[in-house]
């Protein structure tokens, strides 16, 4: 955040350009800087019954085995979701006498 506030101090010390483009800028410079502090969540898996390391925060989350799965089997279907090769037709069989 130093490097931001310090390129904010140049943007606005600088001549030439209207104020409002100075306020465009600094709130681009400062939008840029959260977003690369914004971290993925961290997956602790957890077993039944036990807590896992740490606590519960924004960037940390208890999960168990199967949430896990669940979450890698959307992500392949997702993927896989478009590249459809074949479709397999169903037949009518032959009815069956009783």
């Amino acid at each position: 955040m130093k490097k931001a506030k310090n390129k904010a101090n140049t943007i606005m010390e600088t001549e030439g350009i209207s104020e409002q483009m100075k306020i465009k800028q600094v709130k681009s410079l400062y939008a840029k800087e959260k977003q690369s502090l914004n971290t993925e969540k961290k997956y602790i898996i957890g077993k039944k019954g036990a807590s896992g390391p740490g606590k519960n925060s924004r960037f940390v989350k208890h999960v168990d085995n199967r949430l896990k799965k669940d979450r890698r089997a959307l992500k392949r279907i997702d993927t896989n979701k478009g590249s459809r090769k074949r479709q397999v037709k169903r037949h009518k069989g032959k009815k069956q006498k009783s």
